[in-house]
């Protein structure tokens, strides 16, 4: 007779032991593949406008300018923009300023994977994050120095923590 998984009497096998390292293993490949697929080319296109007013021309204002800004012009990517004038200042490269888009869309597919592993199965896992990296739009977003990478990870981190 089979144990059922998760099961009092399957917990102390060598096989439930191992489960989380496998699954940790598997989270951590993902965001690393994830991460290199997004990388590659990230740095050739140069700011689009939305993209400049973001990394270049957001960052350059005063503190209180960009608090005054956030509250009565632009409050939804406000959070965005406080994080982006820190790193700014290190440097205003299109590399360095899309690199926080790029970590954050990893770690949404990384938690994806996780959810769907935690979810289902591996899998199934698998599939959805190898479809998460065929999206245009995962890819472009990654590459993007905008909001829209860092509201996905919160997204799908806020899932795969409500699953728990």
């Amino acid at each position: 007779m089979a144990m059922e998984p998760g099961s009092p009497a399957e917990e102390g096998t060598p096989s439930a032991r191992r489960r989380p390292i496998r699954e940790q293993r598997l989270i951590l490949i993902s965001a690393a593949v994830a991460l290199a697929i997004f990388a590659i080319g990230y740095w050739i296109p140069r700011y689009r406008f939305d993209e400049y007013l973001v990394a270049v021309v957001r960052p350059s204002l005063s503190w209180g300018e960009l608090v005054r800004l956030i509250v009565s012009v632009d409050p939804a990517p406000g959070p965005w923009y406080l994080l982006t004038k820190p790193w700014a200042a290190i440097s205003s490269d299109p590399a360095w300023m899309r690199i926080p888009s790029l970590i954050s869309m990893a770690i949404a597919v990384a938690a994806l994977v996780a959810f769907m592993r935690r979810a289902t199965d591996t899998r199934t896992a698998l599939f959805a994050g190898v479809v998460a990296l065929a999206l245009p739009g995962t890819s472009r977003w990654a590459q993007d120095n905008r909001m829209y990478a860092a509201a996905t990870a919160f997204l799908v981190l806020a899932l795969l923590f409500w699953w728990i």
